[in-house]
């Protein structure tokens, strides 16, 4: 009998040219900061979808910033929130907006490149079962 194999489990990067603002720090009216959070979870499931990423958990995903300036560590993680709402909802379909965020198999990573253009790149390497429960035995 022949042995069923598995699919093949490789990286996928996306690049969405989008300018990403630090939601702390903006002012002004409610709906300026609902549009740019809607457009950017819809550039991010546009673009997951033409691309074909078909990852499941467990998964490691780096968010990176790129951008004439730098933000600092806590900007930066509340100016990635709406992306990151959106991988995970793509990755664990079924939660709730927002919740699927939370889920033990998604490791999240933050970094950010000083470049002359605005882009966010999205990588979502896969983590072997063996690499997952080494992570889990040493408690990280």
């Amino acid at each position: 009998m022949r042995k069923k194999e598995e699919p093949v489990r490789e990286r996928k990067v996306l690049f969405l040219k989008i300018h990403l603002w630090s939601e702390a720090n903006m002012s002004g009216h409610w709906s300026k900061g609902y549009n740019r959070k809607t457009y950017a979870q819809n550039l991010v499931a546009q673009k997951w979808y033409t691309e074909g990423v078909d990852l499941m958990p467990p998964v490691v995903v780096t968010l990176t910033r790129q951008a004439p300036r730098m933000l600092d560590s806590d900007n930066l993680v509340t100016a990635f929130k709406a992306i990151r709402d959106r991988v995970a909802s793509l990755l664990v379909p079924g939660k709730r907006p927002g919740r699927a965020d939370n889920h033990p198999g998604i490791k999240w990573e933050y970094t950010q490149e000083k470049n002359k253009q605005y882009m966010v790149k999205i990588t979502i390497d896969p983590v072997e079962e063996k690499e997952e429960k080494k992570v889990k035995k040493n408690g990280s």
